[in-house]
């Protein structure tokens, strides 16, 4: 018996998430400079999964193909690193989740006529339809941190010579990876 082939021709992402997450893409270049992006996607890294399960909590809180709507402060979980960088993950929010990623939506425009994008009086809503990508971001993110990590490591091994100095700074630095989170 012969094993069927599965055929699917319908479209799909072939520039792959990394390019997504790291540039910008021409839509945002008149938006965002390219260090504060660089600078955005570093704390991305940092609270990145924790501003995925947050948008994937609140996608479940209604049926239909948008979750409930919260203010971006709101997506943002309370804790030391996220309250000290709280303004760059609202900007992070804006520019990358909104604008880029399209996970987020309104249901008015905001108010960016000004030096400001004001967002306080707006609501987001977390799309159902994109939240695929989510799976594919917390990949980049682990990546990220292993290489971070296997960086570390390296220089460790350059300036010591010694494997259990490797391997301890290898366990501080995933600790402080983790404590990071508190």
């Amino acid at each position: 018996m012969k094993t069927k082939k599965v055929i699917d021709n319908s479209e799909y992402s072939k520039d792959g998430f990394y390019h997504l997450i790291w540039s910008r893409g021409d839509e945002l270049k008149s938006e965002i400079n390219r260090y504060y992006w660089f600078y955005l996607t570093l704390i991305e890294m940092l609270v990145g999964y924790e501003l995925i399960e947050n948008i994937i909590i609140t996608s479940n809180c209604n049926n239909n193909d948008i979750g409930k709507g919260l203010h971006l402060n709101m997506l943002i979980p309370n804790g030391f690193v996220n309250n000290f960088f709280r303004k760059r993950i609202l900007d992070l929010l804006y520019f990358k989740y909104y604008l880029r990623y399209k996970s987020l939506c309104i249901s008015s425009i905001v108010d960016n006529n000004s030096e400001n994008i004001n967002c306080t009086r707006k609501k987001f809503f977390s799309r159902k339809g994109v939240s695929y990508q989510f799976i594919a971001f917390r990949r980049c993110y682990d990546i990220f941190w292993l290489i971070m990590n296997l960086f570390f490591d390296a220089i460790v091994y350059f300036y010591t010579n010694d494997i259990s100095m490797v391997l301890v700074a290898a366990l501080l630095f995933e600790g402080l990876r983790r404590i990071v989170k508190i």
